[in-house]
């Protein structure tokens, strides 16, 4: 399976976001909230986009402290990081001054945890080389980051909502990353069974392209692949198996 970001409708409204965020009026609002449902594609994204621009990406964890935010963050900036809080700001201002690298922060409502201390600290090391900081998180983010003003205000207005996949989107994803051609009643199926989920419809694009190779196809269809597990139920894990396809009725004599 092809390795590159597919342009969906989500990579569309996330890169309109970066581009909100780059054209700010307040140099100080460095930081874009991006939020939406478990599966809708922030983390593959956000990853991707962070790969290809030569972001410093961050995952947030239970009790994460200021001091492993800024150990974290220097040893992506690539340095030892000092052995006292003091120093490692310092050390991480002087790195974020010379490299001007965007900041993504996934799993983000960890970096509000103890009084929202940890991102405090990332907006102590920006706010004078005002690095761009991307939020990713679930809707919740927005309530719970409006209790902490001196982050609020560096948050500018432009929210990006991931929403489920289209059928479009799907027909990306196939076209766009498997090695092999997808029919179009597959992607329906796909689609149907996905529901809009990227990392589910990533996998499924990955299965399809194992049976082609198992079976030597060029071009894999429903007919193919009836009774196959294409994906797996979010929620309980159970197996969800290709359909076969509704014949269309024939046009009865004489009817136009």
């Amino acid at each position: 399976m092809k390795n590159k970001l597919v342009n969906t409708q989500n990579v569309k409204l996330f890169l309109a976001g970066i581009l909100e965020l780059e054209r700010r009026g307040a140099r100080e609002a460095n930081m874009l909230m991006v939020v939406g449902d478990a599966g809708y594609g922030k983390t593959i994204t956000v990853r991707r986009w962070a790969d290809m621009s030569d972001a410093i990406y961050l995952k947030g964890r239970p009790k994460l402290s200021p001091n492993q935010v800024m150990e974290d963050l220097i040893w992506e900036l690539g340095e030892k990081p000092k052995h006292t809080i003091g120093r490692m700001e310092k050390q991480a201002r002087r790195l974020l001054m010379a490299s001007q690298q965007p900041i993504v922060l996934d799993e983000a409502h960890f970096y509000l945890t103890d009084k929202a201390s940890p991102l405090e600290m990332i907006r102590a090391v920006t706010e004078t080389s005002e690095n761009a900081v991307i939020l990713v998180s679930t809707e919740e983010i927005q309530t719970t980051i409006r209790h902490f003003p001196p982050l609020w205000s560096r948050v500018i207005p432009t929210v990006v909502r991931m929403n489920p996949a289209s059928l479009e989107d799907v027909s990306l994803f196939c076209s766009d990353l498997c090695e092999v051609t997808v029919a179009d009643d597959l992607v329906r199926e796909i689609y149907h069974h996905t529901e809009g989920r990227y990392r589910v419809i990533k996998n499924a694009v990955a299965i399809v392209e194992q049976f082609a190779r198992r079976n030597r196809l060029e071009r894999v269809t429903t007919a193919d692949m009836v009774g196959e597990v294409i994906a797996h139920d979010w929620r309980d894990r159970s197996p969800l198996k290709v359909r076969k396809a509704k014949s269309r009725a024939k046009p009865r004599a004489g009817s136009v």
